[in-house]
């Protein structure tokens, strides 16, 4: 079964610890934005936050935990349309800059 993710769902890559995660985001004119040359449909990391709230870390580690697993190479279908996942060089065992995951149009692939 392909993997189906929506705009906010929260992502990250097998070997990815603690709570290093990023959320997918989708283009509001998915035409457009292909048209211009930009994303339709990305994945961002904010990083991490030094603080001294214990709920700011927990709420970071429960996003983590309920994330959704991707694996380079995987087909997914965001809003509807398929993609290939594709993981930014030097990305594989932890973000190292604010786009790790990209993802690669696959035409035919749809739910």
């Amino acid at each position: 079964m392909t993997t189906q993710l929506n705009d906010g769902d929260i992502v990250r890559l097998p070997d990815w610890r603690s709570i290093n995660f990023a959320t997918v985001g989708i283009a509001e004119d998915r035409e457009l934005a292909r048209s211009r040359g930009h994303d339709d449909v990305w994945a961002i990391y904010t990083g991490a936050t030094i603080t001294d709230c214990r709920q700011y870390f927990l709420d970071d580690q429960a996003k983590y935990r309920r994330s959704i697993v991707l694996h380079d190479g995987e087909p997914v279908i965001i809003g509807g349309a398929g993609y290939e996942v594709k993981v930014v060089r030097g990305n594989t065992k932890a973000p190292r800059n604010s786009d790790p995951i990209h993802f690669t149009r696959l035409p035919g692939l749809t739910d």
